[in-house]
């Protein structure tokens, strides 16, 4: 059984990335306040972790096994490559990865009025992503949701699920 593989590297990816920026930018870091460093690593969470490493290289390009059989065990449109959570996909890590990592960039080297907005239109644009995604499985009535005995609200699957 071979333990370092491709596969088993790249679960790294997000926090090689996250420590990697903060490293470029550790001198601009200390210049910022507690808030701004808040949201500068919620940001970038945003980008590296949600965006292109679980929804994009995981959910959809199935980079990781496990990860990609959990994402489709819990819901099935990834599996059949449905395409409203296609679309919200790409865009997530061709728009908003870019987007929440341009964010990151204003917070540590912009002036206030123009973080505050990028902040704003950050987020507001993943709210929007958020509920095209969410009405889409309302709309088919949550047929390639899981239920029942695939997910059950024990302790174990809820903090499984808030995780992945």
């Amino acid at each position: 059984m071979e333990i370092i593989t491709l596969e088993n590297v790249f679960l790294f990816f997000p926090l090689v990335t996250h420590i990697g920026t903060m490293f470029l930018f550790r001198k601009k870091l200390k210049s910022i306040n507690k808030t701004e460093k808040y949201c500068f690593h919620w940001f970038l969470f945003n980008c590296f972790t949600i965006h292109l490493f679980l929804d994009y290289f995981c959910g959809l390009v199935g980079v990781n096994s496990f990860l990609y059989k959990e994402y489709y065990r819990l819901d099935k449109r990834y599996f059949n490559r449905e395409p409203v959570v296609v679309y919200i996909t790409l865009v997530e890590a061709f728009v908003m990865a870019p987007l929440c990592f341009s964010t990151c960039l204003t917070i540590v080297f912009s002036r206030k009025r123009v973080k505050s907005f990028l902040m704003i239109v950050t987020s507001v644009l993943q709210i929007i992503g958020t509920i095209s995604f969410s009405a889409n499985a309302i709309s088919r009535n949550f047929v390639d949701i899981c239920k029942d005995s695939c997910f059950k609200f024990d302790f174990e699957n809820i903090f499984f699920f808030w995780i992945f």
